[in-house]
């Protein structure tokens, strides 16, 4: 598995001493598809399991 630096080094040729990855976690509420948030996604998920 490729490291996020290495992606951007590799992908826009930075150089890695100056290439910072910042993680921040964002709700399942304040993502979405096709106008449905991942939480209402994944409770539909969750309904259709046998």
């Amino acid at each position: 598995m490729k490291r996020m630096t290495d992606v951007l080094v590799e992908e826009l040729g930075r150089n890695p001493e100056f290439v910072f990855v910042v993680i921040d976690e964002v709700a399942t509420d304040n993502w979405g598809r096709k106008g449905v948030s991942l939480t209402e996604l994944s409770q539909q998920a969750e309904g259709e399991k046998p």
